[in-house]
């Protein structure tokens, strides 16, 4: 008799045990229960024996019996609706949070004989969440967010930037700002709602961005008791596109304004005459008072106008580029000799004249009395080209 007792006490505490990890901040988790066999007008319990009351969620025929359900688990425990029928006993839990950690246990009883069919150890860790955004210079605020899906006891929220001395960006404990550490150049920029210590939701809000504000920031969640919640918000302020495109717009329109030059096409002129004249004009009126300065780039053939105000700022500029023809000379070869054209006037006493080729080697060189003879020379055959133009008008009369 002994042997059949034992047996039914140990045929109603038969169960399942699992172990269940999940993070804080999921949208649920389930507690799985099942049984092939439900006898009739059974009541199914799930239970944590480490709370008071330790019921966590309790179905009849009738429904939900929840008027001895803990009042942390309210709302937010759910069960099948044909779970009586089917023998799926798995509850859900909603917005699981780390002091929901623990052994739940899921009972079935039915004629007052109660049965064991399955214990479940749940582990809530802590999560880290991670975020990054981006907003433009200009904007009125952004939101960084951070929050934890269940207040429990005291709370202390804290946000901080770790690149700043001091590093507090915010602080909120219990009911109230505490903004004595506050960094001062967030002050009267940040904000947090009013009611975070009923929802949970312990988003900062930062007026007026600036390019400076881009860095890491760390919302440190402390409820007395628990682990402390981490959440890290990686914010990039960014300059203004539109900011960009109005100094484009507005320095443009200047030099629409008051700097437009008109263009002066490239100037051309012969090897050795006498002057070249380079243009540089203007659409707008000029000060009595400015100044132009005319300089060239070395090693180029590009000569630049500008005009400065009396203040000494660039009015104006306008590049010419200046190119001198080169004389092209075409023989035959085999020819007893060729003359390289060259002529200019008004030169020095002292000049020296020097012919050289493509690789810089002399090819002959004049002093100053050997051009006095050339100029005679040159003065002696024009005279016989008059002359004997002359000759030849008379014979035809």
């Amino acid at each position: 008799m002994k042997m059949f007792v034992v047996f039914v006490i140990l045929l109603h505490v038969s169960q399942h045990a699992s172990g269940l990890e999940v993070y804080e901040g999921v949208e649920s988790v389930l507690l799985l229960c099942k049984d092939t066999s439900v006898p009739r007008e059974p009541t199914l319990m799930w239970s944590c024996h480490d709370l008071d009351p330790p019921v966590v969620h309790q179905r009849s025929q009738a429904g939900d019996k929840l008027r001895d359900q803990n009042q942390r688990y309210r709302d937010r425990t759910s069960m099948k609706s044909d779970s009586l029928q089917t023998g799926d006993f798995s509850l859900t839990l909603r917005n699981p949070i780390i002091s929901d950690s623990g052994t739940y246990t899921c009972t079935i009883t039915a004629f007052g004989n109660t049965r064991t069919l399955t214990t479940v150890d749940l582990q809530v860790k802590v999560s880290h969440q991670v975020f990054t955004l981006e907003v433009y210079e200009g904007a009125e605020s952004v939101l960084l967010p951070c929050h934890i899906p269940f207040v429990s006891g005291p709370t202390t929220g804290v946000w901080s930037r770790y690149d700043l001395n001091p590093p507090t960006v915010h602080q909120r404990q219990q009911k109230q700002d505490e903004l004595t550490d506050q960094n001062q150049r967030y002050r009267d920029r940040t904000s947090m709602k009013t009611d975070a210590l009923q929802t949970g939701d312990f988003s900062l809000t930062l007026r007026k961005p600036h390019i400076f504000d881009s860095s890491n920031y760390t919302c440190t969640i402390r409820v007395t008791g628990e682990e402390p919640r981490l959440t890290d918000v990686h914010l990039q302020v960014k300059g203004q596109w539109h900011t960009a495109n109005f100094y484009i717009l507005v320095f443009t329109k200047l030099l629409m304004l008051f700097f437009v030059v008109l263009s002066v096409p490239q100037v051309e002129v012969d090897s050795g005459v006498e002057s070249v004249q380079l243009i540089c004009k203007a659409k707008v009126h000029l000060p009595e008072d400015a100044e132009v300065g005319w300089t060239d780039k070395r090693d180029t053939d590009t000569y630049t106008c500008t005009v400065y105000s009396r203040e000494g700022k660039v009015l104006m500029k306008n590049r010419v580029q200046l190119k001198v023809k080169v004389p092209q000379v075409e023989v035959d070869p085999g020819v007893e000799s060729v003359q390289l054209p060259f002529t200019t006037i008004h030169l020095p006493k002292d000049t020296k004249v020097e012919w050289m080729d493509k690789d810089n080697r002399k090819v002959h060189v004049l002093g100053h009395k050997d051009l006095q003879l050339l100029c005679l020379q040159q003065v002696e055959d024009d005279s016989d080209e008059d002359s004997s133009g002359a000759e030849s008008q008379r014979s035809v009369l």
